[in-house]
């Protein structure tokens, strides 16, 4: 396990980031519909035969089950079988602030007509099944059944209307449910097509940036130092190869944005000579994990054009990555001049393109769980010493292609 160095607090800059319509998939059998259906109505009718038997027991009378359950499941037989044209009228005419107000007059009347329906069809079917449960006809003959069917009509059609439009209030509310469901998942889909978009652009802005610095470092060479400067193009291609060949995925192994970093520092190294100096640490835990394609290239760039640089003398890069607990934390030191004084993190004074990249493209993939800090580092003692020391921390994750070349 590396062990990262404890950065003294003066300076700290960080920054911490925060982030006719369809039916629901099903079978599609009318097989499955029917059984659905069955079960939709079955529960509708428990409902009022638990209300049946409990009267009886109130009264302290013996539950008749044929009356509490037989003739109540027949009651409902008729609304399973009108079921295709409740959903008919649901979906057709539908209901709502921008409906037409005709559609209201359609529901009144597909009311009133299946009123009609199921009353007469529900009482013909308890009818004859108390004829079969009693095995004779009731007293009085079909006169004092009609009469009986005539007085209790009104009520019954009543009823019915009541339950029309529970049908009718329960099928729009669970259809807004679906729909504010499948809003919702299409507004997740959107917006993670967008930050994937975003960090494409974000990657895509580095390439032009990196390629023109590295040609600067190569026309500076020229000059001076031609065999140098060829030296240096050739790095520059086998770079760009790898880079790409990189550019579509979003994350790489650490071993691989590692490898990336050595073909970058010796471009540098030509171009420095004896003056640039790097040593890389890392884990093999870290080496596994999964990074941003490209998150250690602004910040090594920095460190050479603002640390190494602005000093004559032989300079340290260091780049260090560790596993801490469930995080991966990356870290680029320098020993050059440090931060001026009052530097911060936020624009103007972090408005460059290296470190407004980073830190975009860690809010959008990691939001409140990434930080970016830029610390002074410290000695052994505590003490602080020249240079600036960039910390990435991050979800530690593996996955992907792994193993360094």
């Amino acid at each position: 396990m590396t062990t990262l160095p404890s950065p003294t607090t003066l300076p700290s800059v960080t920054s911490t980031f925060g982030e006719g319509d369809k039916r629901s998939p099903h079978p599609g059998s009318w097989v499955w519909a029917l059984f659905r259906w069955a079960g939709i109505w079955g529960a509708a009718c428990l409902i009022f035969v638990s209300q049946n038997a409990l009267r009886y027991i109130m009264r302290d009378q013996p539950v008749d089950w044929f009356n509490a359950l037989w003739l109540e499941a027949l009651y409902w037989v008729p609304w399973l079988a009108l079921t295709p044209v409740l959903l008919w009228a649901a979906r057709s005419k539908p209901l709502g602030s921008a409906a037409p107000r005709s559609h209201i007059a359609w529901h009144l009347a597909i009311m009133v007509a299946l009123s009609f329906v199921q009353v007469p069809a529900a009482d013909a079917l308890q009818y004859f099944a108390g004829v079969h449960h009693a095995g004779t006809p009731p007293a009085g003959g079909p006169v004092q059944v009609i009469d009986l069917f005539r007085r209790s009509f009104p009520a019954l059609v009543i009823t019915a209307w009541w339950k029309y439009w529970v049908f009718m209030g329960l099928y729009y509310a669970f259809d807004y449910h679906r729909r504010f469901r499948e809003r919702e998942v299409a507004a997740a889909h959107l917006e993670t097509q967008l930050a994937t978009a975003h960090l494409q652009a974000l990657r895509m802005q580095l390439h032009p940036h990196f390629l023109f610095n590295a040609l600067h470092s190569a026309a500076m060479l020229t000059m001076m130092d031609p065999e140098a400067a060829h030296r240096v193009l050739v790095q520059l291609s086998a770079l760009l190869r790898t880079t790409l060949d990189r550019s579509a995925a979003p994350e790489v192994p650490l071993s691989e944005e590692i490898d990336f970093m050595d073909r970058y520092l010796a471009i540098e190294q030509i171009r420095f000579q004896d003056r640039l100096r790097v040593d890389i640490h890392a884990d093999d835990d870290a080496l596994s994990a999964v990074v941003p394609n490209l998150i250690l290239q602004p910040l090594v760039e920095n460190a050479v054009r603002h640390g190494i640089a602005r000093r004559t003398d032989a300079r340290c890069l260091t780049i260090r990555a560790a596993r801490e607990n469930g995080s991966l934390v990356l870290e680029v030191e320098d020993d050059g001049p440090g931060l001026p004084p009052g530097w911060t993190l936020t624009p103007p004074d972090g408005s460059g393109v290296g470190l407004t990249n980073v830190r975009s493209r860690l809010e959008r993939t990691y939001g409140e769980q990434a930080r970016l800090e830029l610390l002074t580092p410290a000695d052994e003692a505590g003490r602080p010493r020249p240079g600036v020391l960039a910390r990435v921390t991050i979800p530690y994750r593996t996955g992907g292609r792994s193993g360094r070349r």
